[in-house]
């Protein structure tokens, strides 16, 4: 794996290098997880709590803390030994115990309602936010149905971001023909007005307006990957005709968080982008939140706005500040 890895201040100066921006972001859950959303893994145990103690009539309150293991191997060893469940970490264990826990499409609609209700946009969303006013990165996809990109949006912004899912997915024609720039794509849909990809049926494929332009634009820019574990097939199988096709010629950066692992179908996927001719590699980050603020910062930008907030939040965490000025 150590040939497939480059090092973070490599992709600084790629990204800060070029005048004409070609490296796009595809942003998972991860990236909205200190945002106070729950990520698809916490919800899997929040399914499994609602499904056990409303089948079995035990109290909520008793698994409060779902971060605890003894609690999860209790509630584990409930789907256990009921059989029809996936194992514990399988790939489908978000979208199949979703499904059960909850039938009904508008009843799963509000419970993700009810989740990003809860989220803000981080320092990281707001710094990404001026990549994109400022016309360094012109498209972000992404599987996350929150608005926490949109709300971090510069008001001043010159150019407003064009947000398209899978209700609009047809206005991503127009967009391309007129180079219209920034753009968001959620490639599971918007919780504000979309019918949700959650279940295992529904996660399947993408929407084929989607598709085809995610592969097209992984033909013509980079694609930064960032917070996405790389679980859902509809995703991943895009991912891998990308790499079968070629598309990957500027480069697929899969970001990982230091000391975590990397699945074995998303190394298989990088080592076909670099079998068929394309440029791909493993970037380790420390997390969501500092990495476009070293991107922000390699590319000469100035928001002192959020600098100022900053530096407030940062100069808790030793390893990631923005330097004060020296006074004279």
């Amino acid at each position: 794996m150590e040939n497939l890895k480059v090092e973070l201040a490599t992709l600084l100066r790629m990204f800060a290098v070029h005048e004409i921006p070609y490296l796009m972001f595809f942003l998972g859950a991860g990236a909205s997880a200190r945002a106070g959303i729950p990520t698809a893994a916490e919800m899997v145990w929040m399914f499994k709590r609602a499904i056990y103690c409303t089948e079995t009539g035990a109290d909520p309150q008793a698994f409060r803390d779902l971060s605890v293991e003894r609690y999860r191997q209790y509630l584990q060893a409930y789907f256990d030994n009921r059989g029809g469940f996936p194992p514990r970490g399988a790939d489908s264990e978000y979208s199949v115990y979703f499904d059960r826990c909850y039938p009904d499409p508008e009843v799963r609609r509000s419970f993700i309602r009810q989740l990003i209700r809860q989220g803000k946009p981080t320092i990281g969303h707001e710094y990404l936010a001026v990549l994109l006013a400022e016309g360094r990165c012109h498209w972000v996809w992404g599987t996350n149905f929150d608005d926490l990109v949109e709300s971090a949006e510069r008001p001043d912004a010159a150019h407003r971001l064009c947000e398209v899912s899978p209700a609009s997915g047809r206005r991503l024609s127009k967009i391309v023909a007129e180079n219209t720039s920034p753009v968001l794509v959620k490639l599971h849909g918007d919780y504000r007005y979309d019918k949700l990809q959650n279940t295992e049926e529904e996660l399947k494929s993408l929407d084929d307006e989607l598709r085809k332009y995610l592969l097209q634009t992984c033909k013509e820019n980079g694609l930064i990957v960032v917070g996405y574990s790389g679980r859902d097939e509809s995703v991943m199988s895009s991912l891998e005709s990308a790499a079968s096709e070629g598309c990957f010629r500027k480069g697929l950066y899969w970001c990982v968080r230091e000391g975590d692992s990397i699945a074995e179908h998303v190394q298989n996927l990088m080592g076909k982008v670099i079998q068929q001719g394309g440029c791909g590699a493993f970037v380790e980050i420390a997390s969501f939140d500092e990495f476009p603020f070293q991107i922000y910062r390699q590319s000469s930008l100035k928001d002192y706005e959020i600098d100022r907030k900053a530096e407030a939040l940062f100069e808790q965490r030793r390893h990631f500040t923005v330097a004060k000025k020296r006074s004279s």
